[in-house]
Protein backbone atom coordinates (compact mmCIF):
# COMPACT_ATOMS: atom_id res chain seq x y z
CA UNK A 1 0.00 0.00 0.00
CA UNK A 2 1.23 3.21 -0.10
CA UNK A 3 1.39 3.99 3.45
CA UNK A 4 3.59 1.14 3.77
CA UNK A 5 5.49 2.66 0.90
CA UNK A 6 5.81 6.11 2.45
CA UNK A 7 7.27 4.45 6.11
CA UNK A 8 9.80 2.31 4.19
CA UNK A 9 10.71 5.92 2.22
CA UNK A 10 11.15 7.64 5.34
CA UNK A 11 12.47 5.16 7.52
CA UNK A 12 15.29 4.42 4.82
CA UNK A 13 15.64 8.87 4.77
CA UNK A 14 16.08 8.56 8.96
CA UNK A 15 18.73 6.05 8.18
CA UNK A 16 20.54 7.92 5.56
CA UNK A 17 20.52 10.50 7.67
CA UNK A 18 21.96 9.13 10.41
CA UNK A 19 24.44 7.53 8.58
CA UNK A 20 25.36 11.52 6.90
CA UNK A 21 25.27 12.44 10.76
CA UNK A 22 27.90 9.93 11.60
CA UNK A 23 30.23 10.41 8.88
CA UNK A 24 30.04 14.32 9.17
CA UNK A 25 30.44 13.98 13.50
CA UNK A 26 33.43 11.44 12.96
CA UNK A 27 35.32 14.20 10.61
CA UNK A 28 34.30 16.90 12.73
CA UNK A 29 35.60 15.44 15.69
CA UNK A 30 38.97 14.32 14.15
CA UNK A 31 39.55 17.61 12.75
CA UNK A 32 39.19 19.07 16.48
CA UNK A 33 40.94 16.55 18.12
CA UNK A 34 43.82 16.25 15.06
CA UNK A 35 44.25 19.65 13.74
CA UNK A 36 42.90 21.98 16.38
CA UNK A 37 45.17 19.39 19.05
CA UNK A 38 48.23 19.84 17.26
CA UNK A 39 51.30 22.42 18.59
CA UNK A 40 52.88 23.88 15.70
CA UNK A 41 55.71 24.68 18.13
CA UNK A 42 56.35 21.38 19.83
CA UNK A 43 55.06 19.08 16.46
CA UNK A 44 53.50 16.79 18.58
CA UNK A 45 49.61 16.42 19.90
CA UNK A 46 48.53 18.75 22.49
CA UNK A 47 44.89 18.45 23.99
CA UNK A 48 45.20 21.17 26.55
CA UNK A 49 44.52 23.10 23.16
CA UNK A 50 41.35 21.33 22.65
CA UNK A 51 40.48 22.13 26.28
CA UNK A 52 41.40 25.70 25.53
CA UNK A 53 38.52 25.68 22.37
CA UNK A 54 36.03 23.68 23.82
CA UNK A 55 36.31 24.93 27.54
CA UNK A 56 36.52 29.17 26.02
CA UNK A 57 39.44 29.13 28.06
CA UNK A 58 41.60 31.48 26.02
CA UNK A 59 39.11 33.74 24.44
CA UNK A 60 35.86 33.66 23.01
CA UNK A 61 37.32 35.42 19.57
CA UNK A 62 40.21 32.28 19.91
CA UNK A 63 37.33 29.38 19.74
CA UNK A 64 35.09 31.18 17.36
CA UNK A 65 38.73 31.57 15.14
CA UNK A 66 39.41 27.97 15.34
CA UNK A 67 36.52 26.40 15.21
CA UNK A 68 35.94 28.14 12.34
CA UNK A 69 38.73 26.39 10.66
CA UNK A 70 37.69 22.72 11.61
CA UNK A 71 33.93 24.02 10.08
CA UNK A 72 35.79 24.86 6.83
CA UNK A 73 38.47 21.43 6.48
CA UNK A 74 34.90 19.80 7.32
CA UNK A 75 32.89 21.16 4.68
CA UNK A 76 35.89 19.96 2.01
CA UNK A 77 36.39 16.93 3.48
CA UNK A 78 32.80 15.98 4.18
CA UNK A 79 32.44 17.19 0.18
CA UNK A 80 34.68 14.95 -1.36
CA UNK A 81 33.74 12.22 0.66
CA UNK A 82 29.96 12.61 -1.12
CA UNK A 83 32.03 12.40 -4.09
CA UNK A 84 33.60 9.03 -3.97
CA UNK A 85 31.71 6.27 -5.40
CA UNK A 86 31.31 3.32 -2.38
CA UNK A 87 29.64 1.84 -0.02
CA UNK A 88 30.29 4.10 3.04
CA UNK A 89 28.46 6.85 1.39
CA UNK A 90 25.70 4.41 -0.57
CA UNK A 91 22.41 6.28 0.17
CA UNK A 92 23.67 8.93 1.97
CA UNK A 93 25.22 10.99 -0.77
CA UNK A 94 22.70 14.21 -0.77
CA UNK A 95 22.42 14.21 2.74
CA UNK A 96 26.47 14.67 3.08
CA UNK A 97 26.07 17.00 0.31
CA UNK A 98 23.67 19.12 2.31
CA UNK A 99 25.77 19.39 5.39
CA UNK A 100 28.42 20.22 3.59
CA UNK A 101 26.66 23.51 2.00
CA UNK A 102 25.61 24.19 5.63
CA UNK A 103 29.53 24.05 6.86
CA UNK A 104 30.58 25.66 4.20
CA UNK A 105 27.96 28.75 4.54
CA UNK A 106 28.48 29.48 8.27
CA UNK A 107 32.47 29.12 7.61
CA UNK A 108 31.77 31.89 4.86
CA UNK A 109 29.82 33.77 7.13
CA UNK A 110 32.42 33.52 10.11
CA UNK A 111 34.86 34.30 8.34
CA UNK A 112 33.37 37.61 6.76
CA UNK A 113 33.03 38.59 9.85
CA UNK A 114 35.91 37.95 11.47
CA UNK A 115 38.50 39.33 9.09
CA UNK A 116 36.29 41.69 7.34
CA UNK A 117 33.81 42.85 10.16
CA UNK A 118 31.15 42.07 7.57
CA UNK A 119 32.68 45.07 5.15
CA UNK A 120 32.33 44.35 1.23
CA UNK A 121 34.89 47.19 0.59
CA UNK A 122 37.77 44.74 2.90
CA UNK A 123 36.26 42.08 1.15
CA UNK A 124 36.70 43.17 -2.01
CA UNK A 125 40.13 44.41 -2.17
CA UNK A 126 41.53 41.49 -0.37
CA UNK A 127 41.77 43.77 3.23
CA UNK A 128 41.61 40.75 5.31
CA UNK A 129 45.00 38.20 5.58
CA UNK A 130 46.86 40.38 3.79
CA UNK A 131 48.19 37.60 1.29
CA UNK A 132 48.80 38.25 -2.78
CA UNK A 133 46.30 35.57 -4.18
CA UNK A 134 43.26 36.79 -1.11
CA UNK A 135 40.43 37.83 -3.72
CA UNK A 136 40.75 35.05 -6.49
CA UNK A 137 40.46 32.30 -3.19
CA UNK A 138 37.10 34.51 -1.79
CA UNK A 139 36.04 34.05 -5.44
CA UNK A 140 36.99 30.34 -5.33
CA UNK A 141 35.66 30.07 -1.88
CA UNK A 142 32.12 31.73 -3.42
CA UNK A 143 32.24 29.59 -6.72
CA UNK A 144 32.55 26.04 -4.56
CA UNK A 145 29.50 27.34 -2.42
CA UNK A 146 27.25 28.24 -4.96
CA UNK A 147 28.01 24.92 -7.11
CA UNK A 148 27.05 22.85 -4.42
CA UNK A 149 24.12 24.14 -3.97
CA UNK A 150 23.40 24.18 -7.32
CA UNK A 151 23.10 20.60 -7.48
CA UNK A 152 21.61 20.44 -4.08
CA UNK A 153 18.45 19.63 -6.03
CA UNK A 154 19.81 17.06 -8.60
CA UNK A 155 18.81 13.38 -8.38
CA UNK A 156 22.31 12.47 -8.15
CA UNK A 157 24.85 14.60 -6.33
CA UNK A 158 27.92 12.90 -8.31
CA UNK A 159 27.70 15.35 -11.57
CA UNK A 160 30.52 17.40 -13.47
CA UNK A 161 29.26 20.82 -11.68
CA UNK A 162 29.51 19.23 -8.04
CA UNK A 163 33.15 18.07 -8.84
CA UNK A 164 33.92 21.82 -10.47
CA UNK A 165 32.52 22.90 -7.06
CA UNK A 166 34.72 20.56 -5.17
CA UNK A 167 38.00 21.60 -7.10
CA UNK A 168 37.21 25.22 -7.04
CA UNK A 169 36.92 24.58 -2.84
CA UNK A 170 40.34 23.25 -2.75
CA UNK A 171 41.77 25.92 -4.72
CA UNK A 172 39.82 28.46 -2.27
CA UNK A 173 41.83 26.20 0.71
CA UNK A 174 45.18 26.25 -1.13
CA UNK A 175 45.46 29.82 -1.64
CA UNK A 176 43.61 31.50 1.28
CA UNK A 177 46.24 29.54 3.29
CA UNK A 178 49.16 30.18 1.19
CA UNK A 179 51.05 33.31 1.84
CA UNK A 180 53.13 33.45 -0.91
CA UNK A 181 50.96 31.26 -3.43
CA UNK A 182 53.58 28.75 -3.70
CA UNK A 183 53.48 25.06 -2.43
CA UNK A 184 56.37 25.12 0.06
CA UNK A 185 54.86 28.21 2.06
CA UNK A 186 51.80 26.12 3.11
CA UNK A 187 51.83 26.70 6.58
CA UNK A 188 48.92 24.04 7.69
CA UNK A 189 49.24 21.60 10.74
CA UNK A 190 49.56 17.96 9.40
CA UNK A 191 45.98 16.94 9.65
CA UNK A 192 44.83 19.15 7.51
CA UNK A 193 46.40 17.44 4.14
CA UNK A 194 43.79 15.44 5.15
CA UNK A 195 40.98 16.98 3.53
CA UNK A 196 43.35 17.65 0.50
CA UNK A 197 43.66 13.98 -0.26
CA UNK A 198 40.56 13.47 0.08
CA UNK A 199 39.15 16.23 -2.02
CA UNK A 200 42.32 14.84 -4.40
CA UNK A 201 41.07 11.22 -4.35
CA UNK A 202 37.06 12.31 -5.21
CA UNK A 203 38.75 14.66 -8.05
CA UNK A 204 40.78 11.36 -9.41
CA UNK A 205 37.75 9.09 -9.53
CA UNK A 206 36.00 11.46 -11.67
CA UNK A 207 39.02 12.18 -14.24
CA UNK A 208 40.59 15.22 -14.38
CA UNK A 209 40.87 15.03 -18.16
CA UNK A 210 36.54 15.06 -17.90
CA UNK A 211 36.89 18.30 -15.73
CA UNK A 212 38.50 19.52 -18.03
CA UNK A 213 36.26 18.91 -20.52
CA UNK A 214 33.49 20.26 -18.33
CA UNK A 215 35.44 23.81 -18.33
CA UNK A 216 36.04 23.73 -21.95
CA UNK A 217 32.03 23.14 -22.72
CA UNK A 218 31.64 26.79 -21.00
CA UNK A 219 34.03 28.42 -23.88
Amino acid sequence: SKATVSVLYWSMTARENAKALGISGGVVSSYVLLYSGYDKATKRLDMGKVKEIVCVEKSKLHTAQQLNKVLGLSALTIGSVALIPGRVTDGCQKALLTITICFASVHSVASSYLFYGFNPKKMVLGQGKAIPAEVPALIFGMMGIYGFASQSSCSSVRTPAAYAALFFSLLHFYFIETPTGLPQDLPCRPYAYTSVVASGAALYRFGFRNLARYFASFF
